[in-house]
């Protein structure tokens, strides 16, 4: 596989980071980098002949990625606060024997 922007050829490199080796699991693309010019990029594991992954896809996965963030803040917010203790029209929390 040769680098599109220089033509040198590349070699696999490891994720950078969770969420790069996430989309990398969940896309089935490999990262590759070219030691001449630096470039570096996921491409599809199918493509042999060169071809840098598609744009939307990346786009759609990052914006699932932030989807899917969103929303577990949510639930850690919303499902994790200490239940609220009603409090009796006469302030107080007891009765006393």
């Amino acid at each position: 596989m040769n680098c599109p922007d220089c033509g040198h050829t590349v070699h696999r490199s490891h994720s950078k980071g969770m969420v790069e080796a996430i989309r990398r699991y969940l896309m089935n693309h490999r990262a590759y980098r070219c030691s001449k010019c630096g470039w570096r990029d996921l491409v599809s594991a199918r493509s042999y002949k060169g071809a840098v992954s598609n744009w939307k896809i990346q786009v759609l996965s990052w914006v699932a990625a932030v989807i899917l963030g969103l929303l577990i803040a949510f639930c850690v917010t919303r499902y994790s606060s200490a239940p609220v203790v009603p409090v009796p029209p006469n302030g107080q929390l007891f009765v006393p024997p």
